[in-house]
């Protein structure tokens, strides 16, 4: 008797303690992350500042749809769907073959995100009649050459993406969570000092420029922590590929149906009328970036310590760890839900109010 109840003290215990390491690191993935909201919010408040609703901006956010699109899908499918293959291989079968598996996955990355570059490249003209269908000739012009001028952005961000999930996944949640930084404040910096007349130019400048500064600061990373590899496939490492590819692409399946939804609200809104692409984009920003706060610390966290887990606790305590998490998620996210509701006008008011919507 006295047995069973020293084990089932410990197991309390134990999963209180998890709980701890937990919450700590979800609620510090969360206050980085909401520093990196804060500048992005900046930069939609900048570009609302200086762009409005007017043509230039909504040529840009139509170009940027289908770039925007495939980095979005292929990037946060890597932290869902490969993140946690590669821990479990890592506990299973040593360090050696989770950086196998990271060379070959990496390798097949690549050779997807080509393809679909390369894919858009061609059809991009035929679909954009269609996206924009409210936008005149020259409008229409405009976006697709700032489309073919942002494409090599889907290479740069995604590679630059797959290094950050794995850091994130080896428990480097300060660099998953602030490197993206670079992307708002870059463009903040070249909106804000270039000159009026250039002034699109020069958020083109800012986009490229954010997400080679991720890239660097990813790859620098990840070579310090000895995790970076050439994109190779070593001897032995097909079953595991295999294994990582299947969870991958049953994620990327569902990611891409979600962000569909943001192409099919952007072809609906260009048919509304001049501005209202814009003004679509700068609503919808706000409450994803907000309510993606506990979403993406929560999910950020629980990869590495569910494979600890899985690793070294029973079936109940996984169990149990997993209901922890989904009372937390549900928690916080109505939580989130509720205040953004309560100060929402006040919120659009503070990011917006100096931007020019009249034109």
């Amino acid at each position: 008797m006295e047995g069973r109840f020293l084990d089932a003290h410990r197991a309390r215990a134990g999963h209180a303690q998890r709980a701890h390491r937990f919450v700590s690191s979800a609620v510090w993935i969360a206050t980085l992350s909401a520093i990196t909201g804060l500048a992005t919010l900046g930069r939609e408040s900048v570009t609302a500042h200086f762009f409005g609703r007017a043509d230039q901006i909504e040529a840009f956010l139509v170009a940027a749809l289908i770039p925007m699109f495939l980095i979005n899908a292929a990037g946060n499918s890597i932290g869902a769907g490969f993140v946690p293959t590669l821990l479990a291989v890592r506990h299973d079968h040593g360090q050696r073959s989770a950086s196998d598996l990271t060379a070959a996955f990496f390798l097949s990355s690549l050779g997807l995100i080509a393809a679909a570059m390369l894919a858009s490249a061609i059809f991009f003209p035929f679909l954009l009649p269609f996206i924009a269908r409210g936008f005149d000739d020259a409008k229409l012009d405009l976006a697709r050459r700032l489309f073919y001028w942002l494409l090599p952005v889907v290479a740069i961000d995604a590679i630059g993406k797959f290094w950050l999930a794995v850091l994130n996944g080896y428990e480097q949640f300060a660099a998953g969570s602030l490197m993206p930084i670079a992307v708002p404040l870059s463009v903040i910096a070249f909106v804000g000092l270039a000159p009026e007349a250039e002034r699109l130019q020069y958020l083109m400048y800012g986009v490229v420029a954010g997400f080679t500064l991720q890239l660097i600061g990813a790859v620098s990373l990840a070579a310090r922590m000895r995790l970076l590899r050439r994109p190779t496939l070593p001897r032995g490492v097909k079953p595991l590929l295999a294994q990582a590819s299947s969870q991958y692409f049953a994620m990327l399946g569902g990611t891409l149906t979600l962000m569909l939804l943001e192409v099919v609200d952007t072809t609906f809104a260009a048919r509304q009328g001049t501005g209202t692409v814009a003004a679509v984009n700068y609503a919808s920003k706000l409450a994803v970036l907000i309510l993606g706060f506990v979403g993406s610390a929560l999910a950020t966290a629980v990869v590495p310590y569910y494979a600890r887990l899985r690793k070294e606790g029973t079936i109940a305590e996984q169990g149990n760890f997993v209901r922890f998490g989904e009372i937390l998620t549900l928690g916080g996210g109505t939580a989130l839900a509720i205040v953004l509701a309560l100060i929402s006008t006040a919120m659009v008011a503070a990011v917006f109010g100096g931007g020019r919507f009249g034109t």
